[in-house]
C-alpha cells in the first residue's frame, strides 16, 4: 500500500490501439472502435502517440472523451513539426493549432508531451528556453530529452541546467526508461511523467510479456517515494518495447504501486507466460 499522502497514480500505454492485444487484453470479438472504452475500465490514463503525426481532429477528440469515465486523463504528444523544426518556434502556427484543438479535452486533459529529437543537444537551451516562455500557462507540460547532454552537470552543481530552467516555468522533465538516458528523476513542477520505453523494435510481436521487468519497476516506485510532498500527480506510460506487451506491464504496475489491477479474462491472460 502506498501511504496516505502519496501522489495520484495515472498508469497506462503509449496507444491503446494494437492488433496484437486482440485475444489478448481486448476481448476476441471486441470492435476496434470500442476498445478506448473497455481500455478505461482498466486504466485511468493513456498517453495519446498518434498525434506525434498530426494533430487530432475536434470531433476525434470529443468522441474519445465521452467513451471514457469522468476521472480518466489524456496525456497528448506533440507534432513532430513542432518538437523538430529545429527551433520549436518556427512552427508557430502549429503549435497554437495544437493548444486550441487539444484544449477540447478539457478537464480530461492530463499533460502535454513535447519529445525532442535525439540530435537536440544542451547547446540549445537558449532556444529551449525561448520556447518555454511562449508556452501558456494552462496547459500541463512535459518534456523528454532523447540526448545525454541534457543530464550532464558541472563538478559545482548539485542538477543540471536544465532541471533550473525547467523549474522555473514549472515544466516537468519527463523521466525514461530507454538505452538512450540514464534513469534518473529531476522533480521540476507538481507532477512527473514517465515512460517506460525499452529498446525500439525489440519484439517482432506485442502480444505477450518476454522480460521480467518487476524489479525494474518496483525501483521506479521507490524513486517517486522519495520525491518532495509537492509533486501531486504521477503519469506513467508503458510501450510495447518494454516487456514485450505494454498492457500487462501496465497492469502489473499497478499492482507494484498498490492499486487494484482490473485483471483480464484469466483464460487469455494464461497466454502470457
Amino acid at each position: 500500500m502506498q501511504p496516505l499522502d502519496s501522489p495520484a497514480w495515472y498508469i497506462g500505454t503509449i496507444g491503446f490501439s494494437y492488433a496484437d492485444w486482440k485475444g489478448v487484453f481486448y476481448p476476441q470479438g471486441l470492435p476496434p472502435r470500442n476498445y478506448l472504452n473497455y481500455y478505461s475500465r482498466v486504466f485511468n490514463s493513456v498517453e495519446i502517440d498518434s498525434s506525434f503525426y498530426g494533430v487530432p481532429r475536434k470531433d476525434v477528440i470529443l468522441r474519445w472523451s465521452e467513451s471514457t469515465p469522468m476521472e480518466f486523463r489524456f496525456c497528448v504528444k506533440a507534432p513532430y513539426t513542432i518538437t523538430h523544426a529545429g527551433d520549436a518556434l518556427a512552427a508557430l502556427r502549429t503549435l497554437e493549432d495544437f493548444f486550441e484543438t487539444i484544449a477540447h479535452f478539457k478537464e480530461k486533459l492530463g499533460a502535454l508531451l513535447f519529445q525532442f529529437p535525439p540530435g537536440f543537444q544542451v547547446e540549445g537551451i537558449e532556444s529551449l528556453e525561448r520556447f518555454l516562455k511562449y508556452l501558456p500557462r494552462e496547459f500541463r507540460v512535459a518534456l523528454e530529452f532523447r540526448h545525454i547532454s541534457w543530464y550532464l552537470r558541472e563538478a559545482n552543481e548539485e542538477e543540471p541546467r536544465l532541471a533550473t530552467l525547467l523549474r522555473e516555468f514549472g515544466v516537468c522533465w519527463v523521466a525514461s526508461e530507454h538505452p538512450a538516458v540514464p534513469a534518473v528523476l529531476y522533480p521540476t513542477s507538481d507532477f512527473l511523467y514517465l515512460r517506460w520505453i525499452g529498446k525500439h523494435g525489440t519484439f517482432q510481436r506485442h502480444h505477450q510479456v518476454r522480460i521480467n521487468r518487476r524489479a525494474t519497476m518496483e525501483q521506479w516506485n521507490k524513486m517517486v517515494m522519495m520525491n518532495p510532498s509537492t509533486v501531486r500527480d504521477v503519469f506513467g506510460f508503458f510501450s510495447n518495447d518494454f516487456a514485450g506487451c505494454a498492457a500487462m506491464s501496465a497492469m502489473e504496475m499497478l499492482e507494484v504501486i498498490g492499486q487494484p489491477s482490473k485483471r483480464v479474462n484469466p483464460s487469455l491472460q494464461r497466454r502470457l507466460f
